[in-house]
């Protein structure tokens, strides 16, 4: 093969393999905006989410009515696209360890990890999803009372389906290798 044609190839297969290539969202926004997630409560007593800082962050805290009713709220989204959920979390209350919590969600509630039930608690985590199944994220208070549970999320990223590059974009592509085609016959390559 002529090394014009190996250039051409490889050419031809980096701008196929970038306009292939995974999208992630980074932060709440596009996919992952507040207005594609869902707010659920599972108990009595309602909680809340803030989303005002978002695309940067969002809020979730728990009942605090003095109803000692539990509190069970969960905020969740389905996945663009397969790959991986990555965020940092920091869990705050001011009641007493284990009468609420923060944690996250894969696939229904019923799938549900605790991050902590303890205040000052924080970190980071990852984990891989599938196309179009649900996560989220969840606070819980045991007594609504006493100062609620709040579960701060941050620095969120999730995968987004690969971009299409618009009908323009092949044109252009295919009327460059056109010419090439053409400079190549009238060059004798």
């Amino acid at each position: 093969m002529k090394p014009l044609s190996r250039s051409l190839l490889s050419l031809t297969g980096l701008i196929a393999g970038l306009s292939c290539g995974a999208a992630w969202a980074d932060g709440f926004a596009g996919a992952y905006a507040p207005s594609q997630w869902t707010l659920t409560e599972l108990a009595a007593a309602p909680g809340s989410v803030d989303v005002s800082g978002a695309p940067s962050f969002i809020v979730l805290t728990s009942s605090n009515d003095g109803s000692d009713r539990a509190s069970d709220t969960y905020y969740g989204v389905t996945a663009a696209a397969a790959g991986t959920v990555s965020f940092d979390w920091a869990y705050s209350s001011v009641d007493e360890p284990g009468m609420d919590s923060g944690g996250f969600f894969i696939g229904s509630t019923a799938g549900y990890y605790l991050l902590s039930y303890t205040s000052g608690e924080s970190g980071h985590l990852s984990f891989d999803i599938a196309q179009g199944q649900q996560f989220g994220f969840n606070v819980y208070s045991k007594d609504s009372g006493w100062g609620p549970g709040v579960l701060t999320i941050s620095n969120f990223s999730a995968p987004l389906a690969a971009a299409v590059p618009e009908p323009a974009s092949y044109g252009l592509m295919l009327a460059g290798l056109v010419a090439l085609g053409a400079w190549r016959r009238k060059t004798g390559a």
